[in-house]
This record gives C-alpha cells, structure tokens and sequence, in this order.
C-alpha cells in the first residue's frame, strides 16, 4: 500500500511521483501543541489550500 496526500483534490502518491518531481510526506507530530502550531503554520501558508 502506498502513501497518498491527505489534502482534499490532491491526487499525489508516494509510490508514482511524476517525472522528475519529488514528493515529500510529513508526518504531523504526536505531541498536541506540536501539532497545533503545524496545523496553525499550514493554514497560514501561501499555498491556497482551504481544507486540509
């Protein structure tokens, strides 16, 4: 089983990067406040994603 995007309308897969792009999946940390200000940093970016 491979690894896929989590973000809503992103069709990015671990196991079939496209050619010559490289993907790369993080994993949101365990710890609460860790985790919050990731989420909190993630909304905040330039990327213009609305639903995570």
């Amino acid at each position: 089983m491979g690894i896929k995007c989590v973000i809503e309308g992103c069709g990015n897969r671990k196991e079939k990067p496209e050619e010559g792009k490289q993907i790369l999946f993080h994993q949101l940390p365990a710890d609460e406040n860790k985790r919050k200000k990731w989420l909190e940093n993630i909304v905040k970016s330039s990327c213009g994603l609305k639903k995570i």
